[in-house]
């Protein structure tokens, strides 16, 4: 199960959800992991022809979480990922 990320699918099409809507969908590390985990098994998937990436609550992404990156400043396993 996705902690970040909600995968939906259609008819011949599907959407990858960012999902932190608290803090307008900003990516942290596991976040952008699950998106490019989801991006490359729906590319394989013979009946998807196209993959819509979107923000939950009305709110695209308001770019990197500066606030957990300042917070794992000295974790070199949490921000190499």
């Amino acid at each position: 199960m996705n902690e970040y990320t909600v995968i939906e699918k259609h008819d011949g099409w599907a959407e990858v959800v960012l999902s932190r809507p608290a803090r307008k969908n900003a990516i942290v590390p596991p976040m952008a992991i699950e998106v490019a985990t989801a991006v490359n098994g729906l590319s394989t998937q013979q009946d998807v022809a196209a993959i819509v990436i979107r923000g939950a609550d009305g709110a695209f992404c308001s770019g990197v979480d500066l606030k957990v990156l300042q917070a794992k400043q000295g974790d070199a396993d949490y921000l190499g990922e």
